[in-house]
């Protein structure tokens, strides 16, 4: 059996007919679209194969931090430069101020989006 590289493994599972009607679908915008039951070790696989078929910037919302860091650290084994937006404190009292670094860090990827000739992940 040929070794294949990442990339070409990806292509072979976006040509897969569950996956290509789907990012058909996505490339129509037929809202909404939908991939049940993907287990969590799998989600960045399809991230993968979706911002290889896709020519947008892609947003990958996840429900919490602990979920969003397994992602993100999953999904740089397919696509290195995949971009991390950190957590936005929102503190329940009003006189502390937020973590500046936190801060900062958010301002750099967002600036990064916006100045990009690229998409990104």
């Amino acid at each position: 059996m040929e070794k294949s590289s990442g990339a070409e493994l990806l292509k072979i599972v976006a040509k897969t007919e569950p996956i290509a009607c789907r990012v058909r679908a996505l490339r129509e915008k037929q809202r909404p679209v939908v991939f049940a039951h993907v287990i969590e070790s799998a989600r960045s696989f399809l991230v993968a194969v979706l911002a290889g078929e896709l020519p947008q910037t892609l947003w990958v919302i996840c429900p919490n931090v602990r979920t969003q860091e397994f992602l993100h650290e999953s999904l740089t084994n397919w696509l290195p430069g995949a971009l991390f937006l950190p957590e936005a404190e929102f503190l329940a009292q009003e006189n502390i101020l937020p973590d500046q670094e936190l801060a900062a860090e958010r301002l750099a990827i967002l600036g990064q989006l916006e100045e990009a000739k690229h998409r990104h992940v």
